[in-house]
């Protein structure tokens, strides 16, 4: 992370300093936030996914989808009553795949925002459906707010869910793929 976001900022590795943000969200050090460079890593099994930015706030979240997890149980109790009952609403087959799709969505925004679980789950409902693009459908403290953010599904690899979130409209986004060979 510190190779590759030290050429968005311009420096050599080992000038970057970071910090945390008061729920924890790693960023650049103070001196270093003229560089405008903003990011966000998740990391599931053996995928990690590092979001970088100029200047917007971002998030992203990447989850290895897991049969056996409890997805009723933990939605039930996490996601919000539309969430809830959109899941339920799904036939079996699709059921585990959309549940990881709604989960990353959810983490994304929560660490664009830089809050972290301070903020709770159902709180704010994301579009999450079989074909359905991502997007922040409500934010129950502020309903401006899912105005204010783009939510963007992420191609990774199969048995995967990724998601990323980024203030603002209209981005262009580009995808690699890094090899850590191509760092050295």
């Amino acid at each position: 992370m510190r190779q590759i976001v030290s050429r968005y900022a311009g420096l050599a590795s080992q000038d970057l300093h970071f910090s945390y943000g008061i729920n924890g969200k790693p960023e650049l050090s103070r001196g270093l936030e003229h560089r405008g460079v903003k990011f966000n890593l998740s990391h599931s099994a053996d995928l990690a996914l590092l979001a970088i930015t100029h200047g917007l706030p971002v998030g992203v979240d990447i989850e290895r989808i897991n049969a056996q997890f409890a997805i009723d149980e933990i939605a039930k109790r996490f996601f919000s009553a539309i969430e809830v009952q959109i899941l339920r609403a799904l036939p079996n087959a699709d059921r585990t795949e959309a549940f990881f799709s709604c989960w990353t969505r959810k983490e994304a925004y929560l660490k664009a925002v830089g809050e972290g679980l301070s903020v709770p789950l159902d709180s704010f409902a994301v579009a999450f459906a079989p074909g359905i693009h991502g997007a922040l459908l409500q934010v129950k403290a502020d309903p401006a707010e899912a105005g204010r953010w783009s939510m963007y599904n992420l191609e990774v690899k199969s048995g995967y869910r990724a998601a990323l979130v980024v203030k603002g409209k209209d981005h262009h986004l580009q995808q690699r793929e890094w090899n850590c060979s191509l760092l050295k």
